[in-house]
Parts: structure tokens; C-alpha cells; sequence
């Protein structure tokens, strides 16, 4: 996520849900923000395995938010 967002000072200073809130409001979609961040924190912080299914939930948020930057861009 963080590289679809510019003008980021000190990044390995901030915590899951500060980056989520930064890539929202450079106008990521939230929905695929969350998705990202909630397995992110689920599967680093907590008690739930690296999953296949969680696998391809968190490459399919991402493929969009490619899909959007493509659009960006084009």
C-alpha cells in the first residue's frame, strides 16, 4: 500500500492503522485498505495463520488497487 502514497516522512515510524488511515486519504479505496490492513494485523499481531484464503484476499485487494493506479496513470 504504501507505494501508491507520496510524501511519506518516516515510514517505518507508523503503526498498521495510521498507514491505513494515510492510504484512504489519498483516495485508496477503503474497502481494499481495510482488507489489506485488518489480514495484515490479524496474521502479525494475532493469533490467525497465513492462510491461502487469506492469501488471495489480500492479492485480490491489492490487484485493484494496481487496477486503480493503471487508471490513475493510463
Amino acid at each position: 500500500m504504501v507505494q501508491y502514497v507520496d510524501d511519506i516522512e518516516e515510514p517505518s515510524s507508523r503503526t498498521p492503522a495510521e498507514w491505513q488511515q494515510i492510504a484512504i486519504d489519498a483516495g485508496l479505496p477503503a474497502n481494499n485498505v481495510e482488507t489489506i490492513t485488518a489480514t495484515f494485523c490479524a496474521v502479525q499481531y494475532g493469533n490467525a495463520p497465513e492462510t491461502d484464503t487469506r492469501r488471495k484476499r489480500v492479492r485480490a485487494a491489492l490487484d485493484k488497487l494496481d487496477d486503480q493506479q493503471e487508471a490513475t496513470d493510463g
